[in-house]
């Protein structure tokens, strides 16, 4: 069974800014899950999918560091 068929996550429409070549990524942009063995890919996955919808929304989002966009 492949990565892909573990997790669900590959054939996210890639983002235009950034986008998210090695197929790990949840929301189609690059986050830097590429980095990771695939041990700890699956442990960041476990964790991503263990979270609640609400809390996805804002985790992989960049953030203002300027306090606007908030």
């Amino acid at each position: 069974m492949t990565t892909t068929e573990k997790t669900g996550i590959k054939g996210i429409p890639p983002h235009t800014k950034f986008p998210c070549s090695c197929g790990r990524s949840p929301i189609g942009r690059c986050v830097g899950w590429h980095k990771f063995t695939e041990e700890r890919y699956m442990e960041v996955v476990e964790e991503y999918n263990a979270m609640p919808d609400s809390q996805k929304t804002g985790y992989l989002s960049p953030k203002a560091i300027d306090g606007f966009g908030e």
